[in-house]
């Protein structure tokens, strides 16, 4: 059984590399991961969490390292 960090991972990965872009993880699909593009930058990647916050990552990428 994975972890919820492995699962939470590998949602934002599938979101940023356009595999997927909406992803819902957790108990009841309580956490919602997308991402916003604006003309010009790189895609802000934003977590929706159960409170009802959002935290973005400005730039967001995946690296191997």
């Amino acid at each position: 059984m994975k972890g919820i960090w492995v699962i939470l991972e590998e949602a934002v990965i599938e979101v940023l590399n356009g595999n997927r872009t909406i992803r819902y993880v957790g108990p009841d699909n309580c956490v919602k991961i997308d991402k916003l593009t604006i003309g010009g930058r790189s895609p802000i990647l934003r977590i929706h969490l159960p409170s009802g916050r959002c935290l973005h990552y400005m730039d967001a990428a995946v690296s191997n390292g």
